[in-house]
């Protein structure tokens, strides 16, 4: 379908394909490629970087792709919870 999965055996999805294509970008593939064609089609169909999860958000925000005002804000106190607390942000699970 031209997208990519979180991992190699996984099936496509807008965390993957959001990421890897964007990496791939980076890495110097070209736009014109078949690989970077099929990854941007599949992300055209499936509402673009925007239908990407907020991890994804995030990732695209540090490499300056994408603005700091569409993620979700986590506030910093929750890293002041013990972290046996079932929603302390290190035990939550990122896709």
């Amino acid at each position: 379908d031209g997208g990519w999965g979180t991992h190699i055996e996984g099936v496509s999805t807008m965390f993957g394909t959001t990421l890897n294509y964007t990496a791939a970008r980076l890495l110097g593939m070209r736009r014109t490629s078949v690989a970077a064609s099929k990854g941007r089609l599949f992300m055209h169909s499936h509402g673009g970087a925007l239908g990407a999860p907020q991890w994804a958000k995030l990732w695209l925000a540090v490499l300056g792709c994408h603005e700091w005002t569409g993620v979700n804000p986590v506030p910093p106190e929750l890293w002041l919870l013990p972290s046996w607390f079932p929603y302390h942000p290190g035990r939550l699970w990122c896709h």
